[in-house]
């Protein structure tokens, strides 16, 4: 995302300000402190910059690229660090101009256009409409620069669902009374779009979410003061369950996911670490790649796979003809994904109870939504994340199954938002000692209190997957299920919870042996109809034998692909 700043500062739009006020030798009160945190003399202007300076730097250490348009002038503002996003301004308003940028950025945020001339004024929003970049920014009170912004697209025709929004629909149209802010309504509810928009962005949401997002807080606002970004960072996901911008093309590509099986190819670095301890394979990105490569480079891959799950570092290595994995998975026809979650974490923290400790709750959403923005534009087309149950004396608890099932349900709200098809992946580990109705039971429950959450946070349906343990007893069981046992109770549960909205079903082989994971599918698949597609996105099932061949020597590739071939062909109908 590239923000082009002219004029002044954005303010307390997404700034949160903390610590106590000084006041410098004209009585305006300040902090003195650098992005750095180191302490400056209170009279030293070394301190000092221009609104627009301070914007630009905020949004650059944000992660954004920002061009600075503005005079080198001193104003009366100081920069705080609080280790978050923090600044406090005041002071004095000085003339600011237009100048052309080298590249065009996505956003242009004019803030006071007051002081702008008016052939700025007109030029800028001729560069905004040849070049389709939002134009937004507060448009101030005089006859031309109202005119300019009443006739300005807040967002210019915005592809992907037509969004045509006015700064006059959202801002002068609007008849909304803030009583307790005692002031004009007009500039607050501009002020409230801009920080909606700017917070929105800043958060990470792609940009037809932020204009959604600006629209649904215009008309449903009862706020009568800016929102800090910390506001916005609890406002926007509630929010957001209450605007649909989930156009059919994210269900078609589940379908295409669907359409044959999913090679699960992420594990994380932690797993391959350990897989490749045990066989004495160095555990370093050449490896890594290689390893991949065997499956991911397979010619035969695409008449039994649809979609790959990649890890991040996968995302980026190279295939033999040089194309990254991501390019050289879609120029197949296979849609590439990727594993966002970040592992898991004690629920409890510190807690002394066995029980408790056994507990986990998966992590990864902080920065989410930049993440999937940025995997979005690389051509990776849907996502998956984990969260892992484990079953014991009182486990999961209820508060296990609700915290994950929620967490769920937001990264699958984040990834639709960023046009990412979601795997909800919620796994009751199978290295347990419990009964194939004990498994029922549990994953019944977890499966309603997730589609329940589903359904809360207004999470598209259609273009979501589930991914699920099959039924079966625990692996430490002292009765081991059959796959007649297995397939008829893993149809029945799915066929009693799973909505039939949903994109899918998919089996994960974890803790089965591979001919054990392929006998309990074709037993599954034994008791179709299904009201949607079920089909397998196996990891360990599909790629053991190939690494026992493989043994880390890539002279052994062709070995490898032709057992990885054979577990592909044994699980495909």
């Amino acid at each position: 995302m590239r923000i082009l700043v002219v004029g002044q500062s954005v303010k307390d739009i997404y700034l949160q300000i903390t610590g106590d006020f000084l006041r410098d030798e004209n009585n305006i009160p300040h902090l003195d402190l650098a992005f750095d945190g180191t302490e400056r003399p209170l009279l030293r202007r070394t301190a000092v910059k221009s609104g627009s300076s301070i914007a630009a730097e905020v949004l650059h250490r944000l992660g954004h690229q920002v061009d600075y348009l503005d005079d080198n002038f001193l104003a009366h503002r100081y920069i705080l660090n609080n280790g978050e996003n923090s600044v406090v301004l005041a002071g004095s308003q000085e003339q600011v101009f237009w100048q052309q940028p080298a590249e065009k950025p996505d956003v242009i945020y004019v803030d006071n256009a007051d002081l702008l001339s008016n052939s700025d004024l007109q030029k800028i929003a001729k560069y905004a409409e040849q070049n389709n970049v939002i134009f937004c920014g507060y448009g101030g009170k005089t006859p031309t620069t109202a005119t300019l912004w009443q006739s300005s697209d807040f967002a210019q025709k915005l592809a992907l669902n037509r969004l045509e929004i006015s700064i006059h629909d959202l801002i002068y149209g609007t008849n909304l009374e803030f009583a307790k802010a005692g002031v004009e309504t007009r500039k607050n509810l501009t002020t409230l779009a801009n920080s909606a928009l700017f917070g929105a962005w800043l958060l990470g949401y792609g940009t037809v979410d932020c204009v959604a997002l600006t629209k649904a807080m215009i008309e449903n606002s009862t706020l009568t003061h800016t929102p800090r970004l910390a506001e916005l960072r609890d406002l926007l996901p509630d929010l957001r369950r209450q605007v649909s911008v989930i156009g059919p093309e994210l269900a078609q590509t589940a379908q295409r996911i669907l359409s044959r099986g999913i090679l699960a190819a992420d594990e994380s670095g932690g797993s391959i670490a350990k897989k490749f301890a045990t066989m004495n394979i160095p555990d370093d990105a050449e490896h890594r790649r290689d390893y991949r490569n065997i499956f991911i480079g397979t010619p035969e891959l695409t008449q039994y796979v649809g979609a790959v799950i990649m890890f991040d570092e996968t995302t980026a290595q190279l295939a033999d003809n040089g194309q990254n994995f991501t390019d050289f998975l879609n120029r197949q026809g296979i849609v590439a994904g990727v594993k966002v979650d970040q592992g898991l974490v004690d629920l409890y923290k510190n807690s002394a109870d066995p029980a408790k400790q056994a507990e986990k709750l998966t992590q990864g959403l902080d920065g989410l939504p930049a993440r999937l923005a940025d995997y979005r534009s690389r051509g990776l087309r849907f996502a998956k994340w984990r969260a892992a149950f484990f079953v014991g004396d009182g486990t999961p608890s209820a508060k296990a199954i609700d915290e994950n099932c929620k967490t769920l349900a937001q990264y699958a709200l984040d990834c639709q938002s960023a046009d990412i098809v979601p795997i909800v992946e919620p796994e009751l580990v199978h290295d347990g000692n419990y009964s194939i109705e004990q498994c029922t039971e549990i994953t019944e429950k977890i499966l309603i209190k997730l589609f329940a959450y589903l359904q809360e946070y207004k999470v598209d349906l259609s273009a979501t997957i589930l991914k699920t343990n099959m039924i079966l007893a625990g692996k430490k069981h002292k009765k081991p299920s059959t796959p007649e046992q297995v397939g008829k109770a893993t149809a029945d549960l799915l066929k009693k919870v799973v909505p039939r909205e949903i994109a899918g079903v998919v089996f994960l082989s974890g803790g089965q042996t591979p001919e054990q994971a392929t006998a309990n599918l074709k037993a599954v698949w034994s008791h179709a109809p299904f009201l949607w597609p079920i089909t397998f996105s196996f990891a360990r099932a599909l790629q053991d034998p190939a690494i026992v061949a493989w043994q880390g020597d890539n002279k052994n590739l062709q070995k490898a692909r032709k057992a990885f071939l054979k577990r592909l062909i044994a699980n495909s109908r």
